[in-house]
């Protein structure tokens, strides 16, 4: 995968999904949209291309904020 980046200055310049979701970036990847268009496929093949092992969250087991954030928080702990 190759992400198209636009800095604040303008510049274009390109990177990979490994160079983005590395394990020093820390990133964190939200997906959503209505269902059957390939969001947990998404996640599943950029998490296996960068070398994690991606947790999954039901929203309907979170039900509160504080909740999602104590588990995303655990994540990347």
């Amino acid at each position: 995968l190759t992400f198209r980046k636009v800095d604040p200055q303008g510049n274009v310049y390109y990177s990979t999904a490994e160079v983005e979701f590395s394990q020093e970036n820390k990133k964190v990847l939200t997906l959503h949209g209505p269902p059957g268009t390939g969001k947990t496929t998404l996640a599943r093949v950029i998490a296996k291309k960068c070398g994690y092992h991606p947790r999954e969250i039901n929203g309907s087991d979170v039900r509160s904020p504080a909740e999602l954030l104590s588990l995303i928080k655990n994540a990347l702990s």
